[in-house]
């Protein structure tokens, strides 16, 4: 996400953000995610399962996805899958959502 902050929208169709949000324990994100300022799709994608950063900060994404007003981001979580998108199903469940 802080490359795509630093480059021009003109440069990318879309971005796939997959479980943002996950630092070392106690780690502060370093500035907060640039999601209303780009004017490309986002999908925010995380696991049911995940940290529990990732899943504390899922509402002020969203807002954020929100406010930047592109109707082509979403936010979705896949039910079963952990951070990691561990095993066979939810790695599948994974490339599925995206290629919707």
């Amino acid at each position: 996400m802080a490359y795509v902050d630093t480059r021009d929208d003109n440069d990318f169709d879309g971005f796939v953000g997959i479980g943002m949000g996950a630092t070392n324990y106690r780690q502060p994100m370093p500035r907060p995610f640039p999601l209303a300022s780009v004017r490309i799709p986002v999908l925010d994608i995380f696991g049911a399962d995940e940290f529990p950063g990732v899943l504390r900060m899922a509402p002020e994404r969203k807002a954020r996805l929100v406010a930047g007003g592109n109707t082509g981001s979403r936010q979705i979580v896949v039910p079963g899958a952990n951070h990691h998108f561990e095993g066979d199903a939810a790695s599948v469940r994974l490339l599925e959502t995206i290629t919707q």
